[in-house]
């Protein structure tokens, strides 16, 4: 990965400096185009090998320390409306949450 990284910049240096073609207007905004265009796919693909090198997230073991987090909060709860405190009847002012589908949706 280091590896490929210096090379892309060498290039990049490389790029830079020495085929440029100044001489007329539109040879300089063709040679500027291209050069922009390489920048944008070498820094993509090198954004990608970075990302695929880096560490990821022990997804298993968050997603376990999530649904304990959630099953504690669901059970500190007495009812679908329980912690909302502009709600005067079950269900009341949240559509789809009255009857079977508070049940459905809090697993119960």
């Amino acid at each position: 990965m280091l590896v490929i990284t210096l090379l892309g910049g060498r290039y990049l240096v490389w790029r830079i400096g020495a085929p440029l073609d100044l001489a007329t207007a539109v040879s300089t905004g063709l040679s500027l185009l291209m050069l922009v265009a390489e920048l944008t796919l070498l820094a993509n693909g090198l954004l990608q090998l970075w990302l695929t090198w880096a560490r990821q997230p022990p997804v298993p073991q968050e997603a376990a320390a999530a649904e304990r987090t959630l099953q504690q909060i669901s059970g500190s709860q007495t009812g679908p409306s329980a912690g909302c405190t502009g709600c005067s009847g079950e269900g009341a002012g949240h559509p789809g949450m009255a009857g079977a589908g508070a049940d459905r949706i809090s697993g119960n």
